[in-house]
C-alpha cells in the first residue's frame, strides 16, 4: 500500500476517533451539568455495574461465553443444513463467519433486521461460492426457519399453556 494512501486512511481513522471522543465528551459534560440527567445516568451506571459483577465469577463467565459460542455454532449448523438442502456445500468456519458478520445488521434501525439480514446472508453465501439465486433462496429458507416461524409455534404453545393454567 502506498504511503500516501496509508496516511489518508490513518487520517480518516484519526478524524473518526476525534469525532467519537468529542461526542462522548459533550455527552458527559451535558450529563454532569443537568441534574435530572445526571441522576438518570447515575442510575444507569449503577445498573451496569451490577450487571458486570457477573464477570467476576469464572463459572458464570464461562457459561456466558460458552453459550454465545455454542449458539453461533448451532445457528451456523442450521445455515449449513439449509445450504445442503439446496445441494451446495460451505465449510462450517465460513458459515460461522457469515452468521457472525450478519449479526451487525442488528445495529441498523430496521426492526428485526428484516431484509438487511437476508441480504447479508445472501452476499456472504455468494462470496462462499454459492450462485446468487440459490444463495438468496438459502437465506430466505434459513430466516424462515430461525426467525419467522418460531413466533407462530410460540403463540400456539402460549395459548396451550394458558388454557391449562400453566401460565
Amino acid at each position: 500500500m502506498p504511503a500516501a494512501a496509508l496516511a489518508d486512511q490513518l487520517s480518516g481513522l484519526a478524524t473518526t476517533a476525534f469525532i467519537v471522543i468529542a461526542a462522548l465528551l459533550v455527552a458527559g459534560v451535558t450529563a454532569y451539568a443537568v441534574p435530572a440527567l445526571r441522576q438518570r445516568v447515575a442510575g444507569w451506571l449503577h445498573q451496569a455495574r451490577d450487571a458486570f459483577r457477573v464477570l467476576h465469577d469464572p463459572h458464570k463467565l464461562f457459561l456466558l461465553l460458552g453459550g454465545t459460542v455454542l449458539s453461533q455454532v448451532l445457528f451456523a449448523v442450521a445455515l449449513g443444513a439449509c445450504v445442503r438442502a439446496f445441494g451446495f456445500y460451505a465449510p462450517l468456519n465460513t458459515l460461522i463467519l457469515i452468521n457472525t458478520a450478519v449479526l451487525f445488521a442488528g445495529l441498523l434501525p430496521v426492526p428485526g433486521g428484516v431484509g438487511v439480514t437476508e441480504a447479508g446472508l445472501a452476499l456472504g453465501l455468494t462470496r462462499a461460492g454459492i450462485p446468487s439465486e440459490s444463495a438468496f433462496a438459502v437465506a430466505l429458507t434459513y430466516r424462515f426457519a430461525t426467525f419467522y416461524l418460531p413466533p407462530i409455534w410460540g403463540l400456539r404453545s402460549y395459548h396451550w399453556m394458558t388454557s391449562r393454567r400453566y401460565l
